[in-house]
């Protein structure tokens, strides 16, 4: 076995490598990568709109985080910037270019992870008709209020009458014994998925920066979805996508009929994002400006002619008329950050496709133009074509895989043992959040993740980044993350 110290630094016992947490520079494989579209789009008009001076939510969310983090002096006093190397997590994989699952092995899998769990579905499937009362039943699963505090951004808690507010923009059905038709859509921007249909944000704490509690996840351009309501005011759709439902902005989806939806899943000739997200830049004719749509890893898009010789790739991406009816316009697309079809399914990809999001910022729901931690694993098999859950206790319980459940009672030395059993790449389950498992090295396991921070000597030390860890560090209660597992997951299924 190939030393670990050739490429990391031994000392702490927390070894975590952050990348660039108060640093200047940022390494090129977590830059966002700039696609630029036909040869309209110049470096100096993409300058100009990069340095736009009001300040974006996201921008500004950041700057705070690294604002905390800089003044947290339990990080400056215990993490050390290690340097890392993904070669050398492959080079200890024993065929790290086996195919763990083919084609027809991953599409079986999926259907069965569909079948087994009620709330994921294949949107080509979804009813084309629902009762009324079924569709208030699905909007109050999710846009029920809190039983516990929560507070808005001006600092004061929600009160019945907030929510009363809310309720009433639910539009709920008042014939519950009638069949309502069922409308379908693609999303054409990177969209957040809500409990409420509001713009409201509340937090569990006051002036609590990282999280949005009416937030429910992120929903990426080419997302296919069911549409079960419309609220009150017009500006939203309650919708269903394969792995979550909720709320979201009818300006980010784009009408069209189920027929088109059945034919993109059958479609095989497309490109995946491998990069943890891109930026299309495009000039729109429309409304005479420059404009860009963030594309996330694991996004498919429809491609056609691919020229293997050249640079470029003509993509078709989803836009929307006056109408609100779905079109497709033609881009053509720089392929470095693509790959035509998915990746091939193999421990080296899951590797290299993990530490592209090595100091990302931590993005609860995927607020901020980032992802939290289930959504970190989600996004990396959505690049093998690999449908799991969306939240972590639902990949951990429900989802199919070859599953090693543990009690919390299991004593420390069985859940090491066993974990050094397991392969590199499964999900590791503790509650309320997941890693996934690097392999064990001089003594200790290794997992790659992305998390808001750890505890040690009874103080919380904030991270809010993609980082590699081990699991010694601890949790509120001071338990290290290896006593707190409750099941590991290899996502397979022949």
């Amino acid at each position: 076995m190939i030393s670990l110290e050739k490429y990391l630094k031994t000392g702490l016992i927390v070894s975590i490598i952050l990348i660039n947490i108060g640093c200047k520079k940022i390494p090129k494989n977590n830059e966002v990568t700039q696609i630029k579209i036909e040869n309209t789009v110049s470096e100096v008009i993409i300058e100009k709109t990069e340095n736009i001076t009001t300040k974006s939510d996201e921008v500004v969310y950041k700057e705070l985080l690294d604002d905390k983090i800089s003044h947290n002096k339990n990080v400056l006093n215990e993490i050390d910037y290690y340097n890392y190397d993904e070669n050398f997590f492959i080079e200890n994989i024993i065929e790290p270019n086996k195919i763990i699952m083919n084609k027809s092995e991953i599409i079986n899998f999926n259907k069965k992870n569909i079948l087994d769990n009620d709330f994921m579905y294949n949107i080509s499937e979804f009813f084309d008709f629902l009762k009324g009362e079924e569709i208030n039943k699905r909007i109050l699963t999710v846009s029920t209020p809190s039983k516990y505090n929560r507070y808005k951004k001006n600092g004061l808690i929600m009160s019945e009458d907030d929510y009363k507010i809310l309720h009433e923009n639910l539009n709920l059905k008042t014939n519950i014994n009638d069949d309502y038709p069922i409308k379908f859509g693609i999303c054409v921007n990177r969209t957040i998925m809500k409990s409420y249909p509001t713009d409201i944000q509340i937090s569990v704490l006051p002036g609590d920066i990282a999280y949005d509690r009416f937030t429910e996840s992120a929903i990426y351009p080419n997302e296919s979805m069911a549409i079960l309501n419309e609220s009150t005011d017009n500006n939203w759709y309650f919708v269903q996508v394969f792995h979550s439902a909720g709320w979201v902005k009818k300006e980010d989806i784009g009408l069209c009929k189920k027929d088109i939806i059945i034919d993109s899943e059958k479609n095989e000739n497309f490109a995946i994002v491998t990069d943890k997200m891109i930026n299309i830049v495009y000039y729109d004719n429309n409304l005479g400006e420059i404009n860009n749509i963030s594309y996330d890893m694991g996004v498919k898009i429809k491609i056609k002619d691919v020229d293997n010789k050249s640079d470029y790739i003509l993509g078709y991406l989803p836009f929307k008329d006056e109408k609100n009816n779905l079109i497709y316009k033609k881009l053509n697309l720089e392929r470095k950050s693509l790959n035509i079809g998915y990746l091939p399914y193999t421990k080296e990809n899951l590797i290299k496709q993990s530490f592209k999001f090595l100091g990302e910022y931590y993005g609860w729901g995927g607020l901020n133009n980032s992802r939290d931690c289930s959504a970190f694993l989600q996004d990396i098999y959505r690049t093998f074509g690999i449908q799991i859950p969306r939240n972590s206790s639902q990949q951990g319980k429900y989802s199919i895989g070859k599953t090693l459940n543990f009690i919390e009672q299991d004593d420390f030395n069985s859940k090491y043992t066993m974990l050094k059993d397991m392969e590199m790449g499964a999900g590791i389950y503790i509650p309320g959040h997941v890693m996934m498992y690097l392999g064990e090295y001089n003594g200790k396991h290794y997992v790659i993740h992305t998390f808001t921070g750890y505890y040690r000597d009874n103080k919380y030390v904030d991270v809010m980044k993609g980082a590699i860890t081990t699991l010694d560090i601890k949790s509120k209660d001071g338990k290290t993350y290896l006593e707190k597992v409750y099941a590991v997951k290899e996502f397979i299924y022949k």
